[in-house]
């Protein structure tokens, strides 16, 4: 009775895109309003540990957007492996049809032992078609947490131009007076709506992975546990 074969472990090289994104500005989110840092300046230095503590904020969130662009990538991967799981399945079950074939020339025994093969391999198939479908969810998932660490990344650094921008405002110099404080502040606001919209798609993609992993379990608990002996464990998905 032959085995599938566990998942081939993913590679790691990925990883180095959260510092390469990091070091390249790659993940700069695009704002419609900035403050030009030359005009920090004459600003009291409460006013710059305010900046520094909003940039610390928007570096931690840069960090999280490029990490969860690592994640969807894994979970695209994961998706391909799983193509070949169900074709290693499939082939499975075209031997166990061919052997039983040729048992039907020979004893009852013999029939009777390679139909139940073939039942038991047409389950793994079945479980096959399950996880595909899960990881089709689980990528949905991770594209959906990586728009939210995207928006929240966005959100992050609007909060470092309206920081910026009160803290210039209070300036007694021509070009601070131009500085429209509640504009920035508006764009503050759209951010957290649009985080907010992020959350709400993330949830419902949460659900329906979790729907795909019910149905994954229970096709997979009619699989013989020597077929799935050294199948992969299953990842809980990150949090957000």
């Amino acid at each position: 009775m032959m085995k599938l074969k566990s998942l081939l472990p993913v590679s790691l090289l990925a990883l180095c895109a959260v510092q390469s994104c990091h070091t390249s500005g790659q993940n700069e989110p695009s704002l419609d309003r900035h403050v030009d840092d030359a005009m920090l300046t004459n600003v009291p230095d409460s006013a710059r540990s305010d900046v520094a503590d909003a940039r610390e904020s928007a570096s931690v969130a840069r960090d999280a957007y490029a990490a969860a662009q690592v994640e969807t990538t894994r979970a695209v991967d994961r998706r391909k492996l799983a193509d070949r799981d169900m074709e290693i399945a499939e082939a499975q079950v075209k031997r166990a049809q061919e052997a039983v074939k040729i048992a039907e020339s020979g004893t009852q025994a013999d029939l009777d032992k390679a139909r139940q093969d073939l039942a038991e391999a047409q389950t793994v198939v079945t479980a096959a078609h399950s996880r595909i479908t899960l990881r089709d969810r689980q990528v949905d998932h991770a594209r959906a947490m990586e728009n939210l660490k995207e928006r929240n990344n966005e959100l992050a650094q609007a909060k470092v131009e309206a920081v910026k921008a009160h803290a210039v405002a209070k300036l007694d110099r021509p070009d601070a007076a131009k500085v429209d404080v509640n504009a920035f502040e508006r764009q503050v606001r759209d951010a957290q709506e649009n985080v907010n919209l992020a959350q709400v798609r993330l949830d419902a993609a949460r659900k329906e992975v979790d729907a795909a992993r019910k149905s994954f379990d229970t096709d997979t608990k009619a699989v013989p546990a020597a077929y799935r002996r050294d199948w992969p464990k299953e990842e809980e998905m990150p949090k957000g």
